[in-house]
């Protein structure tokens, strides 16, 4: 038997079709830095010794969650690898 831990959040195709969070769209700014985190998160498992890669990369394997809102609407999200 395969366990897994359980992600609270949505998958990322989710979270950039605004789909599961009131129907609001995120806006570009948290699009763009919730993709930016997980490059980040790929060329740090890429740049380790061995090396690690993941194999099955796709948007319903990243779960994303809102951690807040700030003022100025920029969401600040995480994405889960």
């Amino acid at each position: 038997a395969l366990v897994l831990e359980l992600v609270p959040g949505q998958h990322m195709c989710e979270f950039i079709n605004g789909e599961g969070h009131r129907g609001q769209m995120p806006s570009c700014d948290a699009r763009c830095q919730c993709l930016l985190g997980i490059c980040h998160a790929l060329v740090y498992l890429h740049s380790r010794h061995p090396q690690v890669v993941h194999g099955d990369l796709k948007s319903s394997n990243i779960m994303v969650q809102r951690l807040r809102r700030l003022p100025s609407e920029l969401e600040v999200v995480h994405a889960k690898l």
